[in-house]
């Protein structure tokens, strides 16, 4: 869903702002953030429901949703945008501005481009429905049969290749290889193009047991993973743990929102070299980890 406001719009799928006609970078939750508070209005977002919305399986604090909209204040704000944006009700939560939902009642969101027009899909649907209705003479068990197959041999061939393809989709001249693993990728976008653009490959799984395959079969400089995934809030320090217990000794980054003195600890108990909670730290991590000879950032 796309919004157009007076100075800036908002891509909320696509995960884009621009102001002024820049591409402007802000915190993936804050895309999370304005739907939220754009469906709500003119009602605001309690800060429970706000916290449960953008972090969901994992367990924040009020001072991690303040921080959110601090910074995404900021970056708009550096980005040369200085008009209403999110107003703070206090000691409930937040709320959109009011201006902002009256440039939005005058601009109604685009429409998807990827959706079809609905005398399209009904004539799409009978064309494959009228069909079907021709072969009322073989047996269901007989069709049954057949879409099982299809299913199998689909599903076969997908586990079959779907990690191969992984290898071959790397920047020309790769001087590196990261395995991401994160259940929503998206929330790094702009950290994956930017290590691409240095020629380093960035290979995203969603999952600990694809990442453990994957590193049973590939070399990889280093390892960056999530904390919770999958309604599992210490994923990331199981996935660590279990890379050590199988002897896969690849350097291993946990990439997540916040830490604490005892979080590091944690991490570095168990092998891993430690815990970045923005970009440029973890960049400036990854070029002690990437030999020298093999960086070019």
């Amino acid at each position: 869903m796309e919004y157009q406001f007076k100075d800036f719009s908002l891509d909320i799928t696509n995960r884009q702002l621009m102001i002024a006609e820049k591409d402007v970078t802000i915190d993936e939750r804050a895309y999370a953030l304005f739907n939220a508070l754009i469906a709500a209005y003119p009602a605001e977002c309690t800060k429970q429901e706000l916290m449960t919305t953008i972090w969901q399986d994992i367990v924040v604090s009020d001072w991690s949703l303040s921080k959110l909209v601090s910074d995404t204040r900021k970056a708009f704000k550096k980005a040369g945008y200085t008009g209403p944006l999110i107003y703070t009700v206090h000691g409930k939560g937040y709320r959109l501005e009011k201006e902002l939902a009256q440039q939005l009642q005058n601009n109604p969101p685009a429409p998807e481009h990827n959706q079809p027009a609905v005398d399209n899909s009904t004539e799409l649907t009978q064309s494959i429905y009228n069909p079907l209705l021709k072969i009322g003479n073989m047996a269901r068990s007989t069709l049954f049969a057949i879409a099982m197959l299809v299913i199998l041999v689909g599903w076969g061939a997908y586990t079959a290749f779907s990690t191969s393809s992984l290898i071959v989709n790397e920047p020309e001249n790769t001087i590196a290889r990261v395995l991401w693993v994160d259940d929503n990728p998206t929330n790094n976008g702009q950290e994956h193009k930017h290590l691409e653009k240095n020629k380093i490959g960035v290979y995203p799984v969603t999952t600990t047991r694809e990442a453990l395959r994957l590193l049973s079969l590939y070399d990889y400089e280093v390892v960056i993973s999530d904390m919770g995934r999958h309604n599992d809030g210490l994923a990331g320090i199981k996935l660590l743990e279990q890379m050590r217990t199988l002897k896969i000794e690849t350097p291993f980054l946990l990439y997540t929102w916040h830490t604490t003195d005892a979080l590091q600890r944690e991490i570095e108990a168990h092998g891993g070299q430690g815990v970045l909670v923005d970009s440029q730290s973890l960049y400036a991590r990854l070029q002690e980890i990437i030999p020298a000879s093999k960086n070019t950032d």
